[in-house]
C-alpha cells in the first residue's frame, strides 16, 4: 500500500492528541521528515493554543 500525504493528514488528529500507536506516531514522523509543507502543517497545528497534546513530549516532527 502507498501511503500519501492525504492519508498522513487523516491520521493527524490522534497523532497529535496522543492517541495513536506508536506505529502511527512513526509512521506520521518518517513522512513528515520527507515532507517539509507536511512537516510545517504538523509544527503549526501543534503549537496551536487548542492543540489538546501539551501533554506530549516535545515534538517529535
Amino acid at each position: 500500500m502507498h501511503v500519501t500525504r492525504d492519508v498522513v493528514r487523516d491520521l493527524l488528529p490522534a497523532y497529535l492528541s496522543g492517541e495513536a500507536s506508536a506505529d502511527t506516531n512513526a509512521l506520521v514522523e518518517s513522512f513528515a521528515a520527507g515532507d517539509p509543507a507536511l512537516a510545517r502543517e504538523v509544527e503549526w497545528q501543534w503549537s496551536s493554543p487548542c492543540c489538546r497534546c501539551r501533554s506530549r513530549s516535545a515534538g517529535a516532527v
